[in-house]
């Protein structure tokens, strides 16, 4: 995703006008998990309030399927 803020850029050279600032946003998740970690990410989700009964286990499952990891639930 590509987000542009205006007037955030470097200053034109030799002049007063300022450009935009173009901001490249890249999420990297992590491929494999154990169960610690699992267990902290969750421990997260509940300490931000976030409705974990809530999640489309099928679309994360198939989310790690293609990754090529286990079943979300194991």
């Amino acid at each position: 995703e590509v987000f542009k803020i205006k007037n955030a850029g470097l200053k034109e050279i030799g002049g007063h006008r300022v450009g935009d600032l173009y901001v490249r946003i890249k999420v990297k998740t992590p491929d494999h998990l154990d169960k610690e970690q699992k267990a902290l990410l969750t421990r997260l989700a509940e300490l931000r309030g976030e409705a974990l009964e809530d999640l489309d286990k099928s679309v994360f499952n198939n989310y790690l399927k293609f990754k090529g990891n286990r079943d979300f639930d194991q």
